[in-house]
């Protein structure tokens, strides 16, 4: 299969763009080769034609730009998309992420309405998984000693795990973080 990944130099990119490449075709956007997600019509036109696209890297509200684009292009073709969201989703968290957090619930209420409808109406074919990843360790959260991050190589894992399911199965919605007790032992 055909992948494209975005931010795919650092952090959670890096390890899905290494962990899918063993296997796959994986193509990354990320500025170190060139590409701004801010300006997603381009990263668009080179991917459409690919199977999966993997919704990464985050600035401003260019995710949620990009889920549109493939969204619209995508959503009767049998193709995947992967968001990758944030435990910020949930208002409980108390995130202090400020705009972070407020573009990563717009994705993720985007996501949800865009393809719920499409579900109900049964004519969606391509596959949407939202994983909301609790505190893992990349450079936005390296600051933050309080707590035990995750690995970006499970949420890696998990990302494979769900493309790797038979195409008439969709994990939409997959949160993994942490537990609290087996994070406060280590």
């Amino acid at each position: 299969m055909k992948i494209a990944v975005t931010g795919h130099t650092k952090g959670i990119g890096q390890a899905i763009y290494d962990l899918l490449g063993q296997e796959h075709d994986v193509i990354g956007y990320s500025r170190s080769n060139g590409y701004n997600i801010n300006k997603p019509e381009i990263i668009f036109e080179e991917a459409k034609d690919f199977d999966i696209f993997i919704n990464n890297a985050q600035s401003k509200d260019a995710q949620l730009q990009l889920f549109n684009l493939f969204w619209q292009d995508w959503r009767y073709k049998e193709k995947t998309i992967v968001n990758i969201g944030s435990s910020s989703y949930y208002p409980e968290t108390k995130s202090k992420f400020g705009s972070y957090v407020i573009n990563k619930q717009e994705l993720h209420n985007r996501v949800k309405q865009a393809c719920l409808t499409s579900m109900n109406n049964g004519n969606q074919k391509c596959r949407v998984t939202n994983i909301i990843a609790g505190w893992t360790d990349t450079d936005m959260v390296k600051m933050l000693r309080i707590f035990k991050k995750m690995d970006p190589q499970i949420v890696a894992k998990n990302v494979k795990y769900c493309i790797d399911q038979p195409q008439d199965i969709q994990i939409f919605e997959l949160a993994i973080w942490h537990h609290p007790m087996k994070a406060n032992l280590r």
